[in-house]
């Protein structure tokens, strides 16, 4: 029988330079609101409430095809402060504990000096995506066989970038979150690197 628990990622030492570095190359997209003008609303327009929760709404999408031994969900997408908000809930279905993951979180409206922004989570000892490397009696897993595990984007990650978009004078308007997860590693020499799996286990 499954089970559940959440916990808050921690980004390994390589994992937040990278995010460093890549918060500080932000620039924003040219796209800004347009200006309000004084005009008389017909009985059929949208309210500028409706008009805000319209341009709030927001869609996940996938780089490539989920293993199937893993669910995938995102949760609270809609929500205004939602890159503190959202959860990555992370369903292992397979028989066979998971010691690895990477995760990006595209933006893809928004680019830094031409380059795209992502989130980038990982949890796991990082010698795994060594596909040769195999977990030892001491090595605990990130999400045990049948187990679902809630994942947060880490905050200074979060304060990064929003920190950089004000400083550009750009709202941080998101309207797709596109999830991409690059590794798994089980532990015993099988894995997925994207969607593709791979395996080195050795037969007995």
């Amino acid at each position: 029988m499954g089970t559940h628990r959440s916990i808050h990622i921690s980004l390994s030492v390589l994992g937040f330079i990278f995010a460093f570095f890549l918060c500080l190359l932000l620039l924003p997209t040219t796209q800004q609101a347009s200006p309000q003008t004084q005009t008389q609303r017909q009985p059929n327009d949208p309210t500028p409430n409706q008009q805000q929760t319209t341009e709030r709404k927001r869609k996940d999408s996938y780089t490539h095809r989920i293993p199937p031994e893993i669910q995938v969900k995102l949760k609270n997408l809609q929500s205004d402060d939602w890159a503190k908000d959202l959860e990555i809930e992370i369903k292992n279905v397979s028989n066979k504990p998971i010691y690895f993951f990477h995760i990006y979180l595209h933006l893809p409206e928004l680019r830094i000096d031409g380059y795209g922004v992502a989130f980038t989570l990982q949890a796991g000892d990082k010698r795994f995506p060594n596909q040769r490397e195999v977990a030892g009696a001491d090595d605990v897993p990130v999400i045990k066989a049948g187990e679902t595990v809630i994942f947060k984007i880490p905050d200074k990650q979060n304060e990064n970038l929003t920190k950089r978009l004000a400083e550009q004078g750009t709202p941080f308007i998101v309207t797709e979150v596109m999830f991409d997860l690059t590794t798994v590693c089980f532990g015993d020499g099988t894995g997925y690197m994207g969607s593709k799996p791979y395996s080195h286990k050795k037969e007995r």
